[in-house]
């Protein structure tokens, strides 16, 4: 998988390729899938790498919330 363009711009400044592109872990592409930024790592991520939302603090993906699990599975970039 290509390099996310999440990670060319400063952090949480997203341009039209994040909000549109693919999902920052798994590829997927967010025109057809709701989407979010994570709350730790910044990355926009589908709402199938969510690992859930905290009222007070924002979504956070799986990878972040579960690093030690989410290591093995995470595609190299």
């Amino acid at each position: 998988m290509r390099e996310h363009p999440c990670r060319h711009h400063p952090r949480g400044r997203h341009t039209d390729a994040c909000l549109t592109g693919p999902c920052g872990y798994c590829g997927t592409s967010l025109q057809v899938i709701a989407s979010g930024e994570c709350r730790s790592c910044l990355l926009i991520v589908c709402e199938a790498c969510d690992a859930g939302y905290h009222p007070d603090l924002g979504p956070i993906c799986r990878s972040c919330a579960h690093p030690a699990a989410s290591r093995k599975a995470r595609p190299a970039t």
